[in-house]
């Protein structure tokens, strides 16, 4: 089943919302939610809740990833623009390219990037100008100019090596975890 498709129940949407059950069916009976009855239980698309959060919360124009960067200044909080098929914390690759190679991966695996070469080419560009490493084993990869012809949606890709890169680090030390 694709995560498009997935239907769930309104505990698992309070879970998710972080509020009560009970507000959860209100919100649903008034179609403040979008949502479908079965039989008397209260169905929801997960798809169609995070599309309704993008636009009714966060207020994206059009949905667009740079609308979202430049206009937006509603807090989301990070658990929505990620889950598991944006996070390897076994990349393989020991340097900066095979890295940003991973990670562009994992952008187009996951339905955020429209295109995984155009990512990987913005991304070396951006190393080019100045490197992301900020010190003490991190670095935070992202092309320079984000825009829609990237990206298909907002999200966070998490990345761990665990021999380390160098990516020309301010404190001169290898880079073990990469957040883009």
């Amino acid at each position: 089943m694709k995560e498009r498709d997935i239907i769930i129940t309104t505990k698992e949407l309070s879970k998710y919302l972080k509020l009560n059950e009970k507000t959860i069916i209100k919100m649903a009976q008034v179609r403040e939610l979008p949502g479908f009855k079965i039989g008397n239980k209260w169905r929801f698309y997960l798809s169609t809740i995070d599309e309704y959060l993008q636009d009714k919360i966060v207020k994206l124009p059009g949905y667009g990833v740079s609308g979202f960067i430049k206009e937006t200044s509603e807090i989301m909080p990070l658990s929505r623009l990620t889950d598991e098929s944006c996070i390897n914390l076994n990349l393989k690759s020991a340097d900066k390219d095979g890295i940003l190679y991973e990670l562009s991966s994992i952008a187009q695996e996951s339905s955020i990037s429209n295109s995984e070469e155009k990512l990987l080419i913005q991304l070396k560009k951006r190393e080019q100008m100045l490197s992301t490493a900020l010190g003490n084993g991190i670095a935070i990869p992202h092309p320079r100019n984000p825009s829609d012809e990237l990206f298909e949606k907002t999200g966070i890709i998490i990345g761990r090596s665990v021999k380390g890169a160098d990516f020309e680090s301010p404190d001169g030390g290898k880079v073990y975890l990469f957040f883009m």
